[in-house]
Order: structure tokens, then sequence, then C-alpha cells
């Protein structure tokens, strides 16, 4: 049996910080933008390597193992975008 998987994997921290930061409403505007969900696997995750730097950098996602800090819903969504074109490009 073939397993599919996505292309873009999205881990959001979820440790205390993270989450007191912005996280879960980042989670919420990322399952609410529909059209990536055929293209992202989206997950919560434990603290990322204490990336997070005692709140200094929070809330921290990680999108195919680059590292975004200070993470925002526009730049998360943008960089989730911008990978969707290059894969669509990518399979035509």
């Amino acid at each position: 049996m073939t397993s599919y998987t996505k292309p873009i994997v999205v881990e959001l921290c979820a440790g205390t910080n993270c989450t007191f930061r912005g996280a879960g409403n980042l989670l919420h505007v990322l399952q609410s933008e529909k059209q990536i969900a055929p293209y992202c696997d989206i997950r919560e995750v434990s603290c990322l390597d204490n990336l997070c730097d005692h709140a200094k950098n929070s809330p921290v996602v990680r999108i195919n193992h680059e590292i975004f800090e200070h993470a925002s819903p526009e730049v998360i969504l943008d960089a989730i975008y911008t990978r969707i074109e290059a894969f669509e490009e990518k399979q035509q």
C-alpha cells in the first residue's frame, strides 16, 4: 500500500510561551484556511528545541525544516502559499 504524504509540513510550537504569545490563534487561522489543506500537514508539537528562548522569539513555527520566529499569520500563510506555488510548478 502506498502512503501519500503532503508536501508541506507545518509544525507549530505548542509550548507554554508560544501558546501565550499567539500559537493557538495561528493554529486556528491555518486550520480555517481551507485552500492549504490538500498541501499541508499541520501539527502541534512540543517546544521546538527551546527556540522560543523563554518567550523572546515566540511563537515559533517550522515549515519543512525552516524556522520562523515571532510567527504571524500573515508571514506563515505567505510562506505556505509560496511553497504551494513552487510545488504546483514542479508538478507541471
